[in-house]
Protein backbone atom coordinates (compact mmCIF):
# COMPACT_ATOMS: atom_id res chain seq x y z
CA UNK A 1 0.00 0.00 0.00
CA UNK A 2 1.33 3.53 -1.16
CA UNK A 3 1.75 5.69 2.04
CA UNK A 4 2.42 8.83 0.51
CA UNK A 5 0.93 10.98 -2.92
CA UNK A 6 3.73 12.19 -5.04
CA UNK A 7 3.05 15.21 -7.80
CA UNK A 8 4.19 14.97 -10.75
CA UNK A 9 2.79 17.69 -12.42
CA UNK A 10 5.60 19.06 -15.16
CA UNK A 11 6.85 21.34 -16.06
CA UNK A 12 5.34 23.80 -12.63
CA UNK A 13 3.84 26.78 -13.59
CA UNK A 14 6.96 29.05 -13.02
CA UNK A 15 8.88 31.43 -15.36
CA UNK A 16 12.13 30.53 -13.39
CA UNK A 17 12.09 26.99 -14.29
CA UNK A 18 14.73 25.79 -16.77
CA UNK A 19 15.87 22.96 -18.59
CA UNK A 20 12.55 21.46 -20.08
CA UNK A 21 13.40 20.50 -23.36
CA UNK A 22 9.84 20.33 -26.35
CA UNK A 23 9.43 18.73 -28.72
CA UNK A 24 7.02 17.49 -31.46
CA UNK A 25 6.88 14.37 -32.31
CA UNK A 26 4.95 11.93 -35.17
CA UNK A 27 3.70 8.38 -33.80
CA UNK A 28 2.08 6.45 -36.02
CA UNK A 29 0.03 3.08 -35.27
CA UNK A 30 1.04 0.12 -33.61
CA UNK A 31 -0.76 -1.98 -35.50
CA UNK A 32 -0.02 -1.59 -39.17
CA UNK A 33 2.33 1.24 -41.40
CA UNK A 34 1.22 4.32 -42.30
CA UNK A 35 1.10 3.24 -46.13
CA UNK A 36 -1.97 0.95 -45.22
CA UNK A 37 -5.64 2.03 -44.94
CA UNK A 38 -7.64 1.09 -42.45
CA UNK A 39 -11.52 0.69 -43.82
CA UNK A 40 -14.99 0.81 -42.89
CA UNK A 41 -15.99 -2.39 -44.23
CA UNK A 42 -15.31 -4.31 -41.30
CA UNK A 43 -13.94 -4.26 -37.71
CA UNK A 44 -11.30 -1.34 -38.15
CA UNK A 45 -9.47 0.32 -35.42
CA UNK A 46 -6.21 2.80 -35.21
CA UNK A 47 -4.32 2.23 -32.17
CA UNK A 48 -1.75 4.04 -31.14
CA UNK A 49 1.02 3.33 -28.21
CA UNK A 50 3.15 6.01 -26.46
CA UNK A 51 5.71 5.27 -24.30
CA UNK A 52 9.33 6.58 -23.54
CA UNK A 53 11.59 6.45 -20.48
CA UNK A 54 12.33 10.09 -20.66
CA UNK A 55 9.51 11.95 -22.21
CA UNK A 56 6.04 13.72 -20.91
CA UNK A 57 3.24 13.44 -22.94
CA UNK A 58 1.79 16.91 -23.07
CA UNK A 59 -1.75 16.39 -24.85
CA UNK A 60 -2.91 19.81 -24.39
CA UNK A 61 -0.64 20.49 -27.62
CA UNK A 62 -1.12 16.96 -29.47
CA UNK A 63 -3.94 15.56 -32.11
CA UNK A 64 -4.46 13.45 -34.49
CA UNK A 65 -3.74 13.16 -38.20
CA UNK A 66 -5.75 11.53 -40.69
CA UNK A 67 -7.05 11.50 -44.43
CA UNK A 68 -10.59 9.81 -45.35
CA UNK A 69 -11.38 8.50 -48.89
CA UNK A 70 -14.92 7.89 -49.95
CA UNK A 71 -15.04 4.59 -52.07
CA UNK A 72 -17.68 2.83 -54.27
CA UNK A 73 -18.80 -0.68 -54.05
CA UNK A 74 -16.06 -1.72 -56.79
CA UNK A 75 -13.60 0.35 -54.03
CA UNK A 76 -12.98 2.86 -56.44
CA UNK A 77 -12.30 6.52 -55.10
CA UNK A 78 -15.50 8.86 -55.66
CA UNK A 79 -14.61 12.34 -56.71
CA UNK A 80 -18.86 13.80 -57.19
CA UNK A 81 -22.23 12.94 -55.96
CA UNK A 82 -21.04 12.19 -52.29
CA UNK A 83 -22.41 13.99 -49.38
CA UNK A 84 -21.34 13.47 -45.75
CA UNK A 85 -22.96 14.31 -41.79
CA UNK A 86 -23.05 17.85 -41.00
CA UNK A 87 -21.27 16.66 -38.38
CA UNK A 88 -17.76 16.18 -40.68
CA UNK A 89 -15.04 14.18 -40.37
CA UNK A 90 -15.41 13.08 -36.23
CA UNK A 91 -18.40 11.05 -37.59
CA UNK A 92 -16.18 8.84 -38.85
CA UNK A 93 -14.98 7.18 -36.20
CA UNK A 94 -17.45 4.89 -33.33
CA UNK A 95 -15.62 4.62 -30.48
CA UNK A 96 -12.15 6.26 -28.58
CA UNK A 97 -10.52 3.75 -26.33
CA UNK A 98 -8.11 4.49 -23.78
CA UNK A 99 -6.04 2.03 -21.96
CA UNK A 100 -2.34 2.46 -19.48
CA UNK A 101 -1.00 -1.21 -19.98
CA UNK A 102 -3.86 -3.55 -20.15
CA UNK A 103 -6.53 -0.76 -17.84
CA UNK A 104 -8.78 0.55 -19.94
CA UNK A 105 -9.24 4.07 -18.20
CA UNK A 106 -11.88 5.64 -20.86
CA UNK A 107 -14.24 3.54 -23.43
CA UNK A 108 -16.24 6.82 -24.82
CA UNK A 109 -18.94 6.71 -27.76
CA UNK A 110 -16.94 9.43 -29.77
CA UNK A 111 -19.49 10.04 -32.22
CA UNK A 112 -22.51 10.73 -30.37
CA UNK A 113 -20.38 13.10 -27.59
CA UNK A 114 -18.79 14.81 -30.04
CA UNK A 115 -21.86 15.94 -31.96
CA UNK A 116 -23.17 16.68 -28.25
CA UNK A 117 -20.04 18.95 -28.12
CA UNK A 118 -20.06 20.56 -31.40
CA UNK A 119 -23.49 21.46 -31.46
CA UNK A 120 -23.02 24.50 -28.81
CA UNK A 121 -19.60 25.54 -29.87
CA UNK A 122 -19.10 29.09 -30.60
CA UNK A 123 -19.13 29.75 -34.33
CA UNK A 124 -15.23 30.66 -34.18
CA UNK A 125 -14.87 27.09 -32.93
CA UNK A 126 -16.62 25.99 -35.68
CA UNK A 127 -15.35 28.05 -38.57
CA UNK A 128 -11.92 25.99 -37.15
CA UNK A 129 -13.75 22.66 -37.27
CA UNK A 130 -15.06 23.35 -41.03
CA UNK A 131 -11.24 23.86 -42.09
CA UNK A 132 -9.61 21.06 -40.11
CA UNK A 133 -12.79 18.50 -40.12
CA UNK A 134 -15.80 20.06 -43.23
CA UNK A 135 -17.52 20.54 -39.87
CA UNK A 136 -20.99 22.25 -41.08
CA UNK A 137 -20.22 21.08 -44.69
CA UNK A 138 -21.92 18.29 -45.90
CA UNK A 139 -19.96 18.43 -49.60
CA UNK A 140 -16.52 18.38 -47.91
CA UNK A 141 -15.68 15.12 -49.02
CA UNK A 142 -17.19 15.39 -52.82
CA UNK A 143 -13.85 15.59 -54.54
CA UNK A 144 -12.88 12.56 -52.49
CA UNK A 145 -10.03 12.74 -50.16
CA UNK A 146 -9.79 15.13 -47.36
CA UNK A 147 -7.04 15.41 -45.08
CA UNK A 148 -8.09 15.87 -41.19
CA UNK A 149 -6.74 17.36 -37.93
CA UNK A 150 -8.60 16.59 -34.74
CA UNK A 151 -8.54 16.76 -31.04
CA UNK A 152 -8.75 13.77 -28.96
CA UNK A 153 -11.83 14.20 -26.98
CA UNK A 154 -11.04 12.38 -23.79
CA UNK A 155 -10.51 13.43 -20.39
CA UNK A 156 -7.18 11.92 -19.55
CA UNK A 157 -5.83 12.97 -22.69
CA UNK A 158 -6.70 16.73 -22.50
CA UNK A 159 -5.52 17.15 -18.83
CA UNK A 160 -3.28 19.50 -18.09
CA UNK A 161 -0.90 17.42 -16.71
CA UNK A 162 1.73 15.81 -18.93
CA UNK A 163 1.22 12.42 -18.78
CA UNK A 164 4.39 10.29 -17.09
CA UNK A 165 5.28 8.28 -19.83
CA UNK A 166 8.43 6.85 -17.72
CA UNK A 167 5.93 5.87 -15.05
CA UNK A 168 3.89 3.65 -17.05
CA UNK A 169 5.75 2.44 -19.62
CA UNK A 170 7.45 -0.43 -18.35
CA UNK A 171 3.85 -1.48 -18.30
CA UNK A 172 2.85 -1.07 -21.84
CA UNK A 173 2.53 2.97 -21.74
CA UNK A 174 -0.27 4.72 -23.32
CA UNK A 175 -2.81 3.21 -25.87
CA UNK A 176 -5.22 5.19 -27.87
CA UNK A 177 -7.42 3.71 -30.33
CA UNK A 178 -9.86 4.55 -32.68
CA UNK A 179 -12.86 2.65 -33.72
CA UNK A 180 -13.81 3.12 -37.30
CA UNK A 181 -17.86 3.59 -37.75
CA UNK A 182 -20.05 2.41 -39.95
CA UNK A 183 -20.18 3.76 -43.71
CA UNK A 184 -23.84 5.13 -42.69
CA UNK A 185 -22.37 7.02 -39.77
CA UNK A 186 -20.57 9.87 -42.15
CA UNK A 187 -21.99 9.40 -45.55
CA UNK A 188 -25.43 10.09 -46.39
CA UNK A 189 -25.45 9.68 -49.70
CA UNK A 190 -25.84 5.43 -51.45
CA UNK A 191 -22.93 6.12 -53.65
CA UNK A 192 -20.46 5.51 -51.01
CA UNK A 193 -19.90 2.05 -50.60
CA UNK A 194 -17.23 2.17 -47.44
CA UNK A 195 -14.00 4.29 -46.24
CA UNK A 196 -10.69 4.62 -45.98
CA UNK A 197 -8.78 5.84 -42.92
CA UNK A 198 -5.39 6.37 -44.52
CA UNK A 199 -2.04 8.20 -43.17
CA UNK A 200 -3.23 8.03 -40.01
CA UNK A 201 -0.63 9.48 -37.08
CA UNK A 202 -0.76 11.26 -34.08
CA UNK A 203 1.32 14.58 -34.04
CA UNK A 204 2.26 15.21 -29.98
CA UNK A 205 4.52 17.34 -27.88
CA UNK A 206 7.01 15.83 -25.60
CA UNK A 207 8.40 17.60 -22.66
CA UNK A 208 12.26 16.11 -22.00
CA UNK A 209 12.49 17.29 -18.20
CA UNK A 210 16.21 17.04 -16.68
CA UNK A 211 17.46 13.74 -16.52
CA UNK A 212 17.65 14.03 -12.09
CA UNK A 213 14.15 14.75 -12.05
CA UNK A 214 12.73 12.18 -13.95
CA UNK A 215 14.83 9.61 -12.19
CA UNK A 216 13.96 10.63 -9.16
CA UNK A 217 10.26 10.50 -9.41
CA UNK A 218 10.70 7.22 -11.43
CA UNK A 219 12.53 5.73 -8.60
CA UNK A 220 10.46 7.11 -5.92
CA UNK A 221 7.34 4.82 -7.59
CA UNK A 222 8.80 1.73 -8.41
CA UNK A 223 9.86 2.29 -4.33
CA UNK A 224 6.82 1.32 -3.74
CA UNK A 225 6.57 3.92 -0.89
CA UNK A 226 5.00 6.68 -2.37
CA UNK A 227 1.87 7.14 -5.91
CA UNK A 228 1.29 9.39 -8.54
CA UNK A 229 -2.46 10.30 -8.95
CA UNK A 230 -4.15 11.99 -12.26
CA UNK A 231 -7.27 13.56 -11.73
CA UNK A 232 -10.03 13.16 -14.52
CA UNK A 233 -13.77 12.77 -15.47
CA UNK A 234 -15.29 9.49 -16.46
CA UNK A 235 -17.89 9.25 -19.03
CA UNK A 236 -20.50 6.62 -19.38
CA UNK A 237 -23.57 5.79 -20.99
CA UNK A 238 -27.17 4.93 -20.26
CA UNK A 239 -29.87 4.21 -22.86
CA UNK A 240 -33.04 3.37 -22.63
CA UNK A 241 -36.48 3.36 -24.46
CA UNK A 242 -40.04 4.99 -24.69
CA UNK A 243 -42.32 3.40 -22.44
CA UNK A 244 -45.43 4.15 -24.96
CA UNK A 245 -46.64 6.83 -22.06
CA UNK A 246 -46.76 10.13 -21.80
CA UNK A 247 -44.38 10.10 -18.86
CA UNK A 248 -40.87 7.87 -18.62
CA UNK A 249 -39.09 7.34 -15.88
CA UNK A 250 -34.94 6.48 -16.41
CA UNK A 251 -32.80 4.88 -13.69
CA UNK A 252 -28.71 5.06 -14.01
CA UNK A 253 -27.37 2.51 -11.97
CA UNK A 254 -24.63 4.41 -11.46
CA UNK A 255 -23.46 3.03 -8.26
CA UNK A 256 -21.44 4.46 -4.82
CA UNK A 257 -19.37 6.97 -6.48
CA UNK A 258 -17.54 10.22 -4.55
CA UNK A 259 -18.98 12.67 -7.16
CA UNK A 260 -21.51 13.05 -10.07
CA UNK A 261 -20.78 16.22 -12.11
CA UNK A 262 -22.85 16.36 -14.76
CA UNK A 263 -25.64 14.21 -16.99
CA UNK A 264 -26.71 14.94 -20.56
CA UNK A 265 -29.58 12.73 -22.32
CA UNK A 266 -30.84 13.31 -25.65
CA UNK A 267 -33.04 11.22 -27.48
CA UNK A 268 -33.82 10.23 -31.09
CA UNK A 269 -36.16 8.27 -33.27
CA UNK A 270 -34.10 4.59 -34.18
CA UNK A 271 -36.47 4.35 -37.45
CA UNK A 272 -35.51 7.86 -38.47
CA UNK A 273 -31.64 7.01 -37.12
CA UNK A 274 -31.50 3.99 -39.72
CA UNK A 275 -32.53 5.50 -42.81
CA UNK A 276 -28.93 6.32 -44.61
CA UNK A 277 -30.37 9.47 -46.28
CA UNK A 278 -30.80 11.00 -42.73
CA UNK A 279 -27.79 12.75 -41.12
CA UNK A 280 -27.13 11.25 -38.02
CA UNK A 281 -25.83 14.50 -36.79
CA UNK A 282 -29.66 15.69 -36.89
CA UNK A 283 -30.83 13.03 -34.78
CA UNK A 284 -31.47 14.44 -31.70
CA UNK A 285 -35.38 15.17 -30.52
CA UNK A 286 -36.92 16.61 -27.85
CA UNK A 287 -40.37 14.71 -28.61
CA UNK A 288 -42.45 17.12 -26.91
CA UNK A 289 -41.08 17.28 -23.27
CA UNK A 290 -43.35 19.20 -20.95
CA UNK A 291 -41.31 18.78 -17.68
CA UNK A 292 -38.85 16.93 -16.57
CA UNK A 293 -36.55 16.18 -12.77
CA UNK A 294 -33.53 14.50 -11.74
CA UNK A 295 -33.21 12.84 -8.38
CA UNK A 296 -30.55 11.40 -6.62
CA UNK A 297 -29.10 11.37 -3.45
CA UNK A 298 -32.37 12.78 -1.88
CA UNK A 299 -31.96 16.00 -4.01
CA UNK A 300 -34.18 17.00 -7.01
CA UNK A 301 -33.64 19.06 -9.78
CA UNK A 302 -35.30 21.04 -10.51
CA UNK A 303 -37.94 20.80 -7.93
CA UNK A 304 -40.75 21.99 -9.75
CA UNK A 305 -41.20 23.33 -13.17
CA UNK A 306 -43.11 23.75 -16.84
CA UNK A 307 -41.70 24.05 -20.00
CA UNK A 308 -43.29 25.66 -23.11
CA UNK A 309 -42.58 25.01 -26.71
CA UNK A 310 -41.49 21.61 -26.58
CA UNK A 311 -38.14 22.91 -25.13
CA UNK A 312 -37.83 25.93 -27.16
CA UNK A 313 -39.12 27.84 -24.22
CA UNK A 314 -36.60 30.53 -22.81
CA UNK A 315 -36.49 29.67 -19.38
CA UNK A 316 -35.54 25.81 -20.32
CA UNK A 317 -32.95 26.99 -22.65
CA UNK A 318 -31.57 29.45 -19.71
CA UNK A 319 -31.60 26.91 -17.17
CA UNK A 320 -29.57 24.33 -19.41
CA UNK A 321 -26.90 26.75 -20.04
CA UNK A 322 -26.02 28.36 -17.19
CA UNK A 323 -25.57 24.76 -15.91
CA UNK A 324 -23.21 24.16 -19.16
CA UNK A 325 -21.39 27.51 -18.55
CA UNK A 326 -21.30 27.81 -15.00
CA UNK A 327 -21.73 31.52 -14.73
CA UNK A 328 -24.79 33.51 -16.44
CA UNK A 329 -22.75 35.89 -17.58
CA UNK A 330 -20.99 33.69 -19.81
CA UNK A 331 -23.70 32.34 -21.81
CA UNK A 332 -22.66 34.91 -24.93
CA UNK A 333 -19.35 33.94 -24.57
CA UNK A 334 -18.80 30.50 -24.75
CA UNK A 335 -22.18 28.94 -25.77
CA UNK A 336 -23.76 29.14 -29.28
CA UNK A 337 -27.86 28.08 -29.50
CA UNK A 338 -27.93 27.53 -33.60
CA UNK A 339 -31.46 28.25 -35.00
CA UNK A 340 -32.37 24.43 -35.90
CA UNK A 341 -31.54 23.90 -32.17
CA UNK A 342 -34.56 21.39 -31.45
CA UNK A 343 -32.99 18.81 -34.32
CA UNK A 344 -28.86 19.49 -33.01
CA UNK A 345 -28.76 20.75 -29.98
CA UNK A 346 -32.00 19.68 -27.64
CA UNK A 347 -30.58 18.11 -24.25
CA UNK A 348 -31.71 17.53 -20.76
CA UNK A 349 -28.83 18.70 -18.29
CA UNK A 350 -28.06 18.62 -14.63
CA UNK A 351 -25.04 20.14 -13.35
CA UNK A 352 -23.74 19.04 -9.66
CA UNK A 353 -20.78 21.63 -9.59
CA UNK A 354 -20.70 25.38 -9.84
CA UNK A 355 -18.15 27.17 -11.72
CA UNK A 356 -15.65 27.84 -8.96
CA UNK A 357 -15.47 23.81 -7.48
CA UNK A 358 -13.04 21.53 -8.26
CA UNK A 359 -12.72 18.28 -8.77
CA UNK A 360 -14.87 15.74 -6.93
CA UNK A 361 -17.01 18.74 -5.73
CA UNK A 362 -19.74 17.03 -7.04
CA UNK A 363 -23.21 15.20 -5.76
CA UNK A 364 -21.80 11.85 -4.10
CA UNK A 365 -23.95 8.69 -3.81
CA UNK A 366 -22.16 7.18 -1.06
CA UNK A 367 -24.26 5.94 1.63
CA UNK A 368 -27.14 7.71 -0.14
CA UNK A 369 -30.61 5.44 0.28
CA UNK A 370 -30.44 4.44 -3.37
CA UNK A 371 -27.03 4.05 -6.20
CA UNK A 372 -29.07 5.17 -9.10
CA UNK A 373 -30.10 8.41 -10.36
CA UNK A 374 -33.60 9.10 -12.08
CA UNK A 375 -34.47 10.90 -14.53
CA UNK A 376 -38.65 11.59 -14.81
CA UNK A 377 -39.85 13.40 -18.00
CA UNK A 378 -43.28 14.30 -19.15
CA UNK A 379 -44.44 14.73 -22.38
CA UNK A 380 -47.06 15.97 -23.93
CA UNK A 381 -48.14 12.65 -26.01
CA UNK A 382 -47.22 8.86 -25.20
CA UNK A 383 -43.31 8.50 -26.32
CA UNK A 384 -43.06 5.32 -28.65
CA UNK A 385 -40.76 2.61 -27.78
CA UNK A 386 -38.99 3.36 -31.25
CA UNK A 387 -37.36 6.37 -29.20
CA UNK A 388 -34.27 6.21 -27.65
CA UNK A 389 -33.11 7.73 -24.52
CA UNK A 390 -29.29 8.31 -24.56
CA UNK A 391 -28.35 9.79 -21.18
CA UNK A 392 -23.94 10.77 -20.72
CA UNK A 393 -23.16 10.61 -16.64
CA UNK A 394 -19.88 12.57 -15.93
CA UNK A 395 -18.02 11.48 -12.48
CA UNK A 396 -14.89 12.25 -11.19
CA UNK A 397 -12.20 9.91 -11.02
CA UNK A 398 -8.75 9.50 -9.87
CA UNK A 399 -5.54 7.17 -11.30
CA UNK A 400 -3.17 5.81 -9.75
CA UNK A 401 0.10 4.69 -10.62
CA UNK A 402 1.71 2.31 -8.32
CA UNK A 403 4.62 0.08 -8.54
CA UNK A 404 2.83 -2.91 -9.03
CA UNK A 405 -0.87 -1.78 -11.12
CA UNK A 406 -2.37 1.02 -11.94
CA UNK A 407 -5.84 1.77 -10.21
CA UNK A 408 -8.74 3.99 -11.27
CA UNK A 409 -11.22 4.27 -8.87
CA UNK A 410 -14.36 7.41 -8.33
CA UNK A 411 -14.39 6.68 -5.07
CA UNK A 412 -11.97 9.02 -2.97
Amino acid sequence: MATGVLSYRFPPSNPMVSGNQESTVIVTPLNASTAQAYTSSGSSSIIFNFASNTNFLRTQQSYFSYSVVPKDANGNVLTSGVTSSYQGASRAFSRLIVRIGATEIENLVIDDLTAIYYSTLSPAAHRMLNMTEGFGNINAFASGKMKCASQVLSSIWSTPQCIPLPLISAGGGLTVEFVLAPVSNLFTSANVASFDIVDPRMVCTMVSPPADFTVSLVNAIRSGQKSAFMPFTKVRQFRSNGLMSNTNMLVLPIGNVRSVDRLTTVSWDEQAYALRSNDKYFRFGQNALVDYKVEGADLVSPKSSTYAGNGSDAEYILNTYVQEVGSIYNLGENVYIPDNYSSTAFRIQQTYTSEQEQHGSGLSLINAASPNITITTTHSAPVPSTITFNTFVSTSALMEITSQMINVTEVF
